[in-house]
């Protein structure tokens, strides 16, 4: 199945590859609405379950958000405070925060894209 990227959620990805059909939708690209990195900047690591941001941190799993189905991966404070690639990364002091969905293995499959470069140790 293909469509544009007013099907591509998600929600409709799962559904149609559950259905035992293979999508080949795009997700809306949200990445590029800011000046900072995209998601395609940070690798996964799924044996770790942690991203990797360009500067070569980790991103550990922080929290889980059942409601919005998300991973939270949070880098240190202190880690960001003095990257060199600060600007380019996050304006919070908070530590830069990158989601993934729990449905995320559909996407990395390549029916919608994730956004997420590969990390393998």
């Amino acid at each position: 199945m293909t469509g544009d990227t007013t099907y591509g959620t998600v929600e409709n990805i799962v559904a149609v590859e559950d259905s035992g059909i293979r999508a080949y939708v795009p997700l809306a690209d949200f990445d590029h609405r800011t000046p900072f990195f995209g998601r395609d900047a940070f690798a996964y690591n799924a044996a770790q379950d942690a991203c990797r941001c360009p500067g070569g941190e980790s991103l550990r799993l922080r929290a889980l958000d059942a409601v919005a189905r998300v991973h939270i991966h949070r880098a240190p404070a202190a880690v960001c405070a003095t990257s060199p690639l600060k600007p380019r990364c996050t304006g919070g002091t908070g530590g830069r925060k990158v989601q993934r969905n729990f449905d995320e293995a559909y996407l990395d499959r390549g029916c919608g894209g994730s956004g997420f470069g590969d990390w393998r140790t």
